[in-house]
């Protein structure tokens, strides 16, 4: 009997370790995430770009070349404490690991978004330090995963009902409002409704082969909205200097913004647009951007 109960205490011990060393391990990691966010978004821009770009380049040197993007700000946010930790940069609140970052092994799977110590982690920042950090549980993988099962799941709506068995003859009035008269069609929006089709086509295909943005977190309009945007925009900058921009270098620059976008969003968009722009038109085309893409 006494061993036997010698054998229960050990288990019960060892889980109770175990448990805790868990606790700890996703502390650390919520703790990383939510400095992480704090301090990338108290950095100068360029200085943004650097933590990004190391990131991306220290998961490709460990998967091999095989990184796909980022599945949330959870293990975003992870891998930027990595890369501020080996860029020198300190975490921008003095507490916790200050002036270092704690050592976590894998942002993918030490935490979860939905694991409540990065709320809790967030919640303590605000109430000890003043400073307001919100960590998305947006989920690339797990949220489709969801998605797909709620769809599942729900129940047959009225018009699902409908458009299944369609009710011929109703007897009911029905009241049509017709859309305003469209403005006459010219030879330019024949062209670029033929041209749009092809060049979300071709943005998506190179994308599925090197495994990056536009995925479908980014519609079809968009990759037309941002080509516009960008395009537009370089363009008026190469006539400034006098410059002919060769539309492979802009299809490279427009296919950047792809990744910039789905990473960090339509703000930094704009404020990384608004950066590479006036260094375009200061120091001349990165040699980054200076790929001839072709689409088609």
């Amino acid at each position: 009997m006494e061993i036997a109960a010698l054998i229960v205490l050990a288990i019960a011990i060892a889980v109770a370790y175990f448990k805790l060393r868990s606790r700890v391990r996703r502390r650390e990691a919520a703790v990383n995430i939510v400095l992480a966010k704090a301090t990338f978004l108290s950095l100068p821009h360029d200085d943004r770009v650097k933590v990004h770009d190391k990131a991306v380049s220290d998961l490709n040197s460990m998967m091999g070349g095989r990184f796909k993007g980022f599945n949330g700000e959870y293990d975003q946010f992870g891998a930027y404490a990595h890369a501020m930790a080996n860029l020198g940069i300190s975490p921008v609140i003095k507490d916790y690991s200050y002036p270092r970052w704690y050592l976590v092994n894998n942002p993918f799977f030490d935490i979860l978004p939905n694991d409540p110590l990065i709320e809790e982690t967030a919640k303590e920042v605000k109430r000890k330090h003043g400073v307001n950090v919100s960590v998305s549980k947006e989920h690339r993988l797990l949220d489709k995963i969801r998605k797909a099962r709620e769809e599942a799941d729900q129940p047959k709506t009225e018009r699902d009902a409908l458009q299944e068995n369609p009710i011929k003859d109703s007897g009911i009035n029905v009241s049509v409002t017709f859309p305003p008269p469209r403005r006459e069609r010219t030879a330019l929006d024949a062209f670029n409704e033929a041209a749009e089709p092809l060049l979300v086509s071709a943005y998506r295909a190179i994308a599925a082969k090197l495994g990056t943005a536009p995925t479908s977190k980014t519609s079809d309009a968009e990759i037309v909205q941002i080509y516009r945007k960008v395009g537009t925009a370089f363009r008026a900058v190469s006539e400034e200097r006098g410059e002919r921009l060769p539309a492979g270098h802009l299809n490279a620059i427009v296919f950047k913004f792809y990744q910039v976008r789905e990473q960090l969003g339509n703000s930094f968009l704009d404020e990384h647009l608004a950066y590479e722009l006036k260094k375009y038109r200061a120091e001349g085309l990165r040699e980054e951007y200076k790929v001839d893409m072709k689409l088609f």
